[in-house]
Order: structure tokens, then sequence, then C-alpha cells
């Protein structure tokens, strides 16, 4: 069972598995009129500050039994964005009704913004906690995974037509994006870098698109469109970014300060540059940055490399 992410992008990190017999995708959320009142019923945020009872009215709508197997082993995959993932019933309502239901929670995020009482309700809520960074790993002793993404299922072909993309917030990094993306236009190669969270008084007119939010659709339009893919990562995060996933999965060129990359199973030598300030991207030759097919491909980000080492982590533990 997967209980999939929130967020637009969130399609995109198990998708392939729908395609499995033995996967079956929580319908977590009714559409129309009823997923208005569901919504709010069921929101986590006002039930933090508010315990709404009977949200046990929606719980057997979330699974549909005839399609689950209670013969094999269950096990239930909840995204940290996922709504259910933080009602504490509803993970008994599972437990209860699928004897040998197996609980995973798997962050997609850094779990360093987060409350001391909503880390205690996850360590003490699931059987298994998984990561994608692995600072996070080491901080909380949970288990450590680097790489989920599945690549869109498209047969049209969008052709290239810019050097280097950015998308991302703020974040405290409007100098040194507005900074890398001056010297790349001296380079006199072609950019879009597109910052939101910024204050309409620091807003220039100097060819950055920005606060110009794109759908995640749009942004994996401006992935294909573009050559090379510039991300810069604050000094605390450890995690591999959606950049990393889709610079491998539509075979782009990365250029990252995240130098902890070198140290994880998605490592490639040959499409991925590393820069540490502005200093060093003056240095680089971006006309050799093309991307090389000979190395690491999308094969290494497949779901099914996950559950295989939920396979292991499982068995490893109940040995």
């Amino acid at each position: 069972m997967i209980f999939d992410g929130s967020y637009d992008y969130s399609k995109y990190v198990f998708m392939d598995l729908k395609e499995k017999n033995n996967v079956l995708f929580a319908k977590s959320k009714k559409s129309g009129f009823w997923g208005k009142i569901q919504g709010v019923h069921t929101s986590v945020s006002l039930n933090e500050r508010i315990r709404i009872p009977l949200k046990s009215i929606w719980y057997s709508g979330y699974l549909d039994d005839n399609d689950i197997n209670i013969e094999y082993d269950i096990v239930a995959i909840f995204c940290e964005s996922n709504r259910l993932s933080y009602d504490k019933k509803y993970i008994d309502y599972l437990k209860r009704n699928y004897n040998s239901c197996i609980t995973i929670f798997f962050f997609m995020n850094s779990a360093v913004q987060l409350s001391k009482t909503r880390l205690t309700y996850i360590e003490r809520t699931f059987d298994f906690i998984v990561t994608y960074d692995f600072e996070d790993s080491i901080r909380y002793g949970w288990y450590y995974y680097c790489g989920i993404y599945c690549k869109r299922h498209s047969n049209v072909s969008i052709p290239v037509k810019n050097d280097v993309l950015f998308i991302g917030r703020n974040k405290n990094r409007l100098p040194i994006l507005r900074e890398t993306y001056s010297i790349l236009k001296r380079k006199g190669l072609v950019c879009e870098f597109y910052i939101t969270d910024v204050d309409q008084d620091d807003i220039l007119d100097d060819g950055i698109n920005y606060n110009h939010f794109l759908p995640y659709e749009e942004v994996l339009n401006k992935v294909e469109e573009s050559r090379i893919l510039f991300e810069n990562v604050q000094d605390s995060q450890t995690g591999c970014t959606l950049r990393t996933y889709e610079a491998i999965a539509y075979e782009k060129v990365l250029l990252s300060n995240n130098t902890t990359l070198k140290k994880t199973r998605i490592f490639d030598d040959k499409n991925m540059y590393f820069y540490n300030n502005t200093a060093d991207i003056c240095e680089m030759d971006f006309s050799q940055m093309v991307y090389d097919n000979n190395n690491i491909d999308a094969e290494l980000l497949k779901p099914d490399h996950f559950i295989d080492f939920l396979e292991d982590i499982i068995d490893d533990k109940i040995i």
C-alpha cells in the first residue's frame, strides 16, 4: 500500500509501481464537494489545534479491500506529506484490519524543522522510518535511502533551447543566484532562472523571473528544454534535490554545490559538476558540459529498488 505525498511532484516518486499487481495506491482524498468537506475534517494543521471527532467515517474509503490479498505480508508506505501519516487512529485501524501490516514512514524532505512532538509521534507510531537525507539518518538513527523518481510518460519530444535552468525559492540565496546568472550571461549562455519568495523591493529588471510560480508539469517542460540544471543547496542539506533526480531521469548535466552527492549511489562522475562558490563557476568551460550517456542511467532511480531495500530491512529486522 502506498499513501502518496500531497506535493504536485509526488506522483513521480512511485508512479511506475502503478503497473504492479501487488501494489495498491490509497485513495486518500475525495473530489468535489465531499472532497472539500473531507479536506477540512482531516486537515493536519486544524486537527493539531482542535481535535475533530469522527474522522473514522472516511477510513473504509481509503483502500479497496477487494484488491488486498491478506495471505501476503502487507506493507504500508506513508509519505511525509500525506495527511493520513499523522492520523494515529487510522494507523491503528490498519493494524487491526490487517494483522501482518508493517508501517513505514518515508521522509522526502529534511526533518530539521519538525517539532519534538511531531518527531516523537513518528518514531512511536511507525515500524520503520526511512529518510532521503543522510545527516537526518545519522542524527535520528533512521534508515537512509537516496533516490526514487520516475520519468513522466510522454511521446512528445521537447527540443533543447536553453543552456542553464534554475528553479527554486529564495531561501536567502538571492545574492549568489543573481551573481551566478550574471556570470552565465556574460559567458554567452542562454539561461532561465525562476526565483520565488522574493520581496517586492528586491525585484530587479535583470532577466530573472521573480515570483513566477511554475506548476510541476511546466517545470518538467523547462527541464527538457535545458542542457544544464543548476542547483544551490543550503549548507545544512545533505539530501538530493528534485533537480538531481530530474537531471538523471531526463539526461541533463547537473551543476551543483551539493558535494555530498559524491558519496551516494546515484553519483555520476561524467555528468555532475560541482562548485563551492561563484569563482569556481567563472572558471568553468560550459562548452565541455555535454551529457555523456555512457555512465549512470535512470534505472537507478526506479522505485522497484526502493521496494527491494524495504524488503531487506524488514527481513533483517524480523530475523
